[in-house]
C-alpha cells in the first residue's frame, strides 16, 4: 500500500496533534475531523487511504460504529483503518483487530512503538 491521504478522527487535540506531527514525516496529506459524522461527510469529498479512529468518539456514532458503517458500505477495499484509544480494557486490542481494524495503538501515542508498526503495515515508495 502506498497511501497519499490520511484522516484522523479524534475529538481531542491531545490525540490528533501528536499523531499529525508523527505523520508529517511521511508523504501524506493529513486531515483531522472530530466525530464519525464529520468523517463520513469528509469522506464523501475525499477518499483517504488511511483512517486513524478514536474508538471513544462523541455523538451518535463511536469509532466501532464508524468501522461497521464503512464495512457495510464496502469502503475498506485497499484502505486501512487504525484504532486509537485511551481506555485500557482487557481484550480491547484483540477485539479491535478481530473486528477489522488493521492496527491498534493506545493513547497517548508512543512514537517509538508506533513508527515500526506503522511502517510495517504501510509501505511508502
Amino acid at each position: 500500500m502506498n497511501p497519499q491521504d490520511a484522516l484522523i478522527v479524534a475529538n481531542r487535540p491531545e490525540v490528533s496533534h501528536p499523531l499529525e506531527g508523527i505523520l508529517a514525516r511521511y508523504p501524506l496529506k493529513v486531515r483531522i475531523v472530530h466525530s464519525a459524522e464529520q468523517a463520513l461527510a469528509t469522506m464523501s469529498d475525499c477518499q483517504p487511504d488511511l483512517l486513524f479512529v478514536d474508538l471513544a468518539l462523541p455523538g451518535t456514532m463511536d469509532g466501532w460504529e464508524l468501522l461497521y458503517t464503512l464495512q457495510k458500505a464496502r469502503w475498506l477495499n485497499d484502505r486501512l483503518v487504525i484504532a486509537l484509544t485511551a481506555h485500557e480494557v482487557d481484550g480491547i486490542q484483540e477485539a479491535a483487530l478481530a473486528e477489522g481494524f488493521a492496527a491498534f495503538f493506545p493513547m497517548p501515542i508512543d512514537e517509538s512503538r508506533f513508527v515500526p508498526v506503522f511502517e510495517q503495515i504501510v509501505r511508502f515508495s
